[in-house]
């Protein structure tokens, strides 16, 4: 029998009021056998059409609750206790189901109904506890997927098909701890395997048909071009029994362009292996609203409702309120109290603004807006409002979702508002934080791109600083790095530096491990403008900076240089997540400027002598020709200077031909260190040298030929007695334009002007023959 008369109005009015609320309303009598529920508990019934009203509660109870749940429903009937069930031991208590089809976690209140004074049975209150559920878990896992697939697409980067395969099926095995992972590849209506790691080499050969499209799981993941998990695949008629200690298993199809080419199959020895999130990790490798009270002049038997009502809007945390036809508050729950105690004062405690018009809190066009959506709710014409509103509390940012809906009396007329506010702060905050989260990969993504376009690193750090100030919003970046030849770290790439400073950014090999030993490969510090807090402080006081986040860039287990981020904001702290972010760049950045650097070196070990250090003659000839137009076009002069060693042969005769190479290589150094910057020297062949001068006159040509045979009659005292060889030099001096207008032409004239020098004695200098006549110059 049901324990109230619903056929009252007061109880068509309470229903009334059950049936727009946004939470679940269960009433059962005392044995427990369901009485009503509400529209909301309909809506995410797992059996909709199912007619539970006089049926055992037992029918909605989840299996794995009932232990648990049905002792706390026999206390609430037998003392009157009112209780909560802890979501953390059971987020599923009734077997709801969300908009999704996936069971509903929601947290259950019990409520003694009383009839005379004795409990005549329970009403249940259910709330939506997504919300609540979400965490910092998400981020972490978002990081956790960003960092994952930064290493996957940072391994790809071969060219070898062969190691591509591998790398996948390693790396998604190492991440899911799985036993074994198989990527298949179609070819028409059979999946063919291409790569595997776990399995055993003679379980399945390499090239062998495993299953046939529509066959076993991955076979109805390829027909079906959708993803499965099978949780335990003994229960599962798809699976197809390869290898026989499988108990769980995940496969996604691989799509290009809407259609599938193969499988990727992660398989465990263990039940319950997989989540949906891992499922949703492999497929990228592939409300509680509230209601308000009504009608505060009722007799003794609404009395009783106001109370049961009373209880159900206090259990909320929500603040919810309710205003008649005429704006006026007429009632508010206890969560309005407390939260006008701690945002406005006692003087916005409910039970000195009954009867006082809600609109009196707003002034000017704040007011104009409400009282426009209250008249169009009261009038019919807005079915619903609802608005996130910021509330900043000086301690923290918060964030409110409020609610408005018009309140229907028993006959259907609107009789007034109610109103409900929910604290989306963690929500908010939470989304906010993936956004940006998403917009990070989006730009990673960007800066992966940018790091593979070329090999040229001075155009990828370049690129490269900029892109990392707009990731991560700082003021200032630097790449410090270093060649393989070079002691100490300097600038590379710097954005926002000041261009006096850029000279001065310099690091020590061992400063750069005493940081790394301070504060980690990966670290932050602050207060950069306190004295002596770093190497550097004071460029970053004259520079403002006073935080800095920076990561070490490693190839091969050495330091090949460090990005460092500046910030000049007191305030700014790096997260976790940030340090995490720049280290997966780090090592993105390492791989692409080592890639860089190699090739780097390897085009100018193309174009360098491997003897003496200096340009080979290929070179020399590309800059000579270059070098030549350039005075032809600005009329500017220009010197040649072929040069020969006297007595070589007698050299290597003597002291062997290591120790002649060891000549040639000291007399180029010697060379290059006797000239300007942009002279050009190159060993023309044998103990043969060849220099030009751009902008140079006979008379400074004549110079630097003195200043060169001085230097190798010093390398000649240095001969130990009784071998001393009269080691020289002969040079021919060609000048243009008065010698010759084309390299060619300017090479035969110093060549022969270098011939005549050998041919007069040696030791000397010869100018090509101008007018007829043949000058010269002795040393």
């Amino acid at each position: 029998m049901k324990p109230w008369p619903f056929e009252s109005d007061l109880a068509q009015i309470f229903l009334s009021f059950c049936e727009r609320v946004p939470f679940g309303i269960i009433l059962t009598d005392r044995a427990l056998q369901i009485v009503h529920l509400n529209g909301w508990v309909r809506e995410h019934l797992a059996e909709k059409d199912r007619e539970l009203e006089g049926a055992p509660l037992l029918h909605l109870l989840d299996a794995s609750a009932e232990e648990y749940v049905l002792p706390r429903f026999q206390d609430t009937l037998q003392n009157g206790t009112p209780q909560t069930l802890s979501t953390r031991f059971h987020p599923v208590v009734f077997r709801l189901l969300s908009q999704s089809g996936a069971p509903l976690p929601h947290s259950v209140t019990l409520l003694p109904l009383y009839d005379r004074d004795a409990v005549s049975g329970v009403l249940i209150l259910i709330q939506d506890a997504s919300e609540r559920l979400l965490s910092e878990h998400d981020l972490k896992r978002e990081i956790a997927k960003l960092k994952t697939l930064q290493q996957i697409e940072t391994s790809l980067r071969t060219l070898d098909f062969e190691a591509c395969l591998r790398i996948i099926v390693q790396e998604v095995r190492r991440f899911f701890e799985a036993t074994f992972v198989t990527l298949l590849l179609r070819q028409e209506n059979t999946l063919v395997l291409v790569a595997s790691d776990g399995v055993e080499k003679e379980t399945f050969a390499k090239g062998e048909v495993v299953v046939r499209v529509g066959e076993g799981i991955s076979g109805w993941v390829a027909a079906h071009a959708r993803p499965a998990l099978v949780h335990d695949v003994s229960q599962d008629p798809r699976y197809y029994n390869l290898i026989p200690t499988t108990r769980s298993e995940m496969a996604v199809p691989l799509m290009v362009s809407g259609e599938c080419i193969g499988v990727l199959d992660v398989e465990s020895e263990r039940l319950h292996a997989f989540s949906r999130q891992d499922l949703d990790l492999l497929e990228l490798i592939g409300g509680a609203a509230a209601t308000a009270l009504h009608n505060a002049r009722i007799h003794g038997e609404v009395q009783r409702w106001q109370t049961y009502y009373r209880a159900v809007m206090d259990q909320t945390g929500d603040v919810i309120y309710t205003v008649d036809r005429d704006l006026k508050l007429v009632n508010a729950n206890a969560a309005w109290d407390a939260f006008a105690l701690q945002n406005g004062g006692e003087r916005w405690l409910s039970h000195l603004l009954q009867g006082r018009s809600l609109l009196d809190a707003f002034q000017g066009a704040e007011r104009t807006k409400w009282e426009r959506i209250c008249r169009n709710l009261l009038d019919g014409t807005m079915k619903g409002y609802r608005e996130e509103i910021p509330c900043h509390a000086p301690w923290k940012e918060r964030w409110l979702a409020l609610q408005a809906n018009p309140l229907y009396d028993a006959g259907g007329q609107i009789n007034g508002i109610i109103f409900s506010t929910h604290d989306i702060t963690d929500y908010t905050l939470t989304a906010r934080r993936l956004q940006e989260t998403n917009r990070r990969l989006e730009l990673l993504v960007q800066f992966a791109f940018l790091l593979n376009q070329n090999l040229n690193y001075e155009a990828i750090l370049g690129q490269a600083v900029q892109k990392l100030a707009e990731i991560f919003r700082v003021d200032a970046v630097t790449v410090l790095g270093k060649h393989p030849r070079d002691e100490a770290y300097r600038l590379l790439a710097g954005y926002g530096i000041s261009e006096q400073h850029r000279q001065t950014y310099t690091l020590t090999s061992a400063r750069a491990q005493e940081v790394i030993q301070s504060f980690g490969a990966t670290g932050a510090v602050y207060n950069l403008s306190t004295p002596n807090k770093t190497t550097h402080w004071r460029i970053y006081q004259q520079e403002g900076f006073e935080g800095v986040l920076f990561t070490a860039l490693y190839v091969k287990g050495e330091v090949l240089g460090a990005i460092f981020l500046f910030t000049r904001d007191l305030a700014r702290k790096f997260t976790a997540e940030e340090k995490e972010l720049l280290e997966v760049i780090g090592a993105q950045m390492s791989l692409a400027l080592a890639n860089a650097l190699s090739f780097r070196e390897q085009q100018i070990l193309a174009e360098l002598d491997s003897l003496t250090g200096i340009y080979n003659r290929r070179k020399f000839f590309e800059i000579a020709a270059a070098e030549l137009e350039r005075s032809a076009r600005y009329l500017r002069p220009c010197a040649l200077l072929m040069m020969d060693l006297d007595h070589f042969k007698e050299y290597n005769d003597t002291f062997g031909h290591q120790a002649g190479d060891q000549l040639l290589a000291e007399l180029a150094q010697t060379f290059r260190r006797s000239l300007r910057e942009f002279d050009t020297l190159a060993r023309y062949g044998g103990d043969e040298f060849i220099l030009l001068l751009p902008e140079t006159t006979q008379d400074s040509a004549l110079r630097v030929a003195e200043r060169l045979l001085r230097r190798v009659r010093e390398k000649n005292a240095g001969i130990p007695e009784p071998h001393a060889i009269p080691l020289s030099l002969s040079i021919g001096i060609a000048c243009f334009p008065q010698h010759a207008r084309d390299l060619g032409s300017l090479l035969k004239c110093a060549d022969e002007a270098l011939y005549r020098a050998k041919q007069n004695g040696r030791d000397r200098y010869e100018i090509a023959l101008h007018g007829g006549e043949n000058e010269h110059a002795q040393p």
